[in-house]
């Protein structure tokens, strides 16, 4: 993990962490989710934004099941699982309208350790 505290790497850091904020306040104010929960409504919007960005940042979809292979650079909505291989599942990418787009590989475990999650509210 030799240079992964590079100063381009904080501010995007800083600014997914702003911008996932901003989705888990629209998510929330669509869902009523923090309607009067005084504080705690607070506490709801900073988690969906930040389980959006830890999805966002642990799951970048890939070429290959190799942490340094290149990342998919397609844009999709939704991923559809196809197999999983040791610590990488390889994934369908898909569109609102579930078309498939492409397919590509996220590292879902590492060490025992779960890395991604899922909604059921998706």
């Amino acid at each position: 993990m030799a240079g992964a505290f590079k100063p381009r790497n904080i501010l995007f850091v800083l600014l997914a962490t702003v911008v996932f904020l901003i989705i888990g306040m629209a998510f929330a104010g669509v869902t009523g989710a923090g309607k009067n929960q005084g504080l705690a409504g607070g506490a709801i919007v900073f988690g969906y934004g930040v389980t959006a960005a830890l999805i966002a940042l642990v799951a970048s979809v890939r070429v290959k099941p190799l942490t340094h292979a290149s990342p998919v650079m397609t844009e999709f909505s939704f991923l559809v699982p196809i197999r999983v291989a040791d610590q990488w599942a390889e994934v369908r990418l898909v569109d609102d309208d579930l078309r498939m787009l492409g397919k590509g590989w996220i590292r879902w475990r590492d060490d025992g350790k779960i890395l991604v999650s899922y909604s059921l509210l998706s």
